[in-house]
């Protein structure tokens, strides 16, 4: 099947399929956290699991741009807990400046690592409850967007990543970014979230599209879920994420458009009462609860695009404070040496190696330079500098 954008993808659409019920022995309650990057943040979350079980995968559901964890409602969160007989240990993310999590949001800057603090909280707190091998993450509009830029910045976290009609590109592209088509209210949001319009903050917005780090996600399986007449977030946003994919060599995705001929339909809402996106849980949590995503890490050497930050599980690159920086990173992990070339610079970079030995001096090459630093007893060692732009 051949869909707009001129490129063949599998367009999957939910029809029939076992009707996933409610059960209501599962477990939900809030859990706070502390953010990782800033220690003054205190954080909130909604958890639901079943009754009984162990070793569950972890699912991340996440509230749209402006909204926050309750706009997802208990009996969805019950209902993905239980699918299938297996379930999943949820976790209904809030993100800063929503809800009871403190700060201010900030629209896919550090407000992304709130994701990742939870998903370490609760397998630290909840074993054995939880597998820390299957990590998967579902979002809704803005947080479809903050699962794709989960599949950008933490690229081997995730063995599933399922967008529904997410944001992949806030305003930086001017001709398909969302900040063209967003109402006059949605733009004063962006603004005030962001610092300012893409004109006036063009690395900033560079930092949050996502479609432009999402080939790091060359493992596990991206899930693309629209409706061909979005008014809301266009299909766009999701067409040009599967184009580059394929254009990238990578098949780990799928596609799915409806339109108004097909029941049901992937219309813009949470998964609540009897949206249409209730449909697609069909589609995408078998592979979940059925844990068939193996988990995967990054290649020992090779290339990766850093949209503010990423984190794999070899090592890291933060550009400045990760909200206003992009930048090409070539690496070779086993003989720590790194390439970094921003686009947007002069930048101050932050590099963390994983694996190092415990409590050993470490040797690190960043763009020709040689770097020393003793590794923590996890055998994490990190080293800073500064780059100029297309050095």
């Amino acid at each position: 099947m051949r869909n707009t954008y001129g490129l063949c993808f599998y367009l999957c659409l939910a029809v029939g399929g076992p009707a996933l019920a409610v059960d209501s022995s599962v477990t939900v309650a809030d859990i706070r956290y502390a953010s990782g990057i800033d220690n003054q943040l205190s954080l909130s979350a909604r958890i639901a699991y079943p009754p009984s079980g162990s070793k569950l995968p972890v699912l991340v559901v996440m509230h749209g741009l402006r909204e926050q964890a309750s706009s997802i409602h208990d009996d969805a969160l019950k209902r993905m807990a239980t699918a299938y007989g297996n379930g999943a240990f949820v976790i209904a993310v809030e993100l800063r400046g929503r809800g009871k999590s403190d700060g201010s949001p900030d629209v896919g800057g550090r407000e992304i690592q709130d994701i990742v603090d939870a998903i370490h909280f609760v397998l630290n707190h909840y074993q054995p409850l939880t597998d820390p091998n299957q990590i998967h993450i579902a979002g809704y509009s803005g947080g479809g967007g903050n699962a794709m830029s989960c599949a950008a910045r933490y690229p081997d976290t995730f063995n599933t990543v399922t967008s529904f009609f997410g944001i992949s590109d806030y305003g930086f592209d001017a001709r398909y970014g969302w900040y063209e088509v967003a109402s006059p209210g949605q733009q004063a949001f962006l603004r005030r979230w962001i610092g300012g319009t893409p004109n006036e903050k063009p690395d900033a917005y560079r930092s949050r599209a996502s479609i432009l780090a999402i080939g790091n996600y060359s493992g596990g399986f991206l899930y693309l879920f629209h409706d061909r007449q979005d008014g809301n977030v266009p299909l766009i946003q999701s067409g040009r994420v599967a184009e580059l994919m394929a254009a990238s060599g990578l098949h780990n995705f799928r596609l799915s458009i409806t339109d108004n001929n097909d029941n049901p339909r992937w219309t813009h809402s949470a998964p609540n009462g009897n949206a249409g996106v209730i449909g697609a849980e069909n589609i995408f949590l078998p592979d979940i609860v059925g844990k068939k995503i193996k988990p995967w890490i990054i290649p020992a050497a090779g290339t990766l695009k850093v949209a503010g930050y990423v984190e794999t599980k070899r090592f890291g690159v933060w550009l400045g404070d990760g909200t206003a920086g992009f930048a090409t990173v070539t690496y070779d992990a086993a003989k720590a040496t790194f390439s970094i070339v921003p686009e947007s610079g002069p930048v101050n970079w932050t590099l963390t190696l994983r694996d190092s030995k415990p409590n050993v001096k470490t040797a690190i090459v960043v763009n020709g330079k040689r770097y020393s630093a003793l590794a923590d007893r996890h055998g994490t060692v990190s080293v800073q500098g500064t780059v100029n732009k297309g050095r």
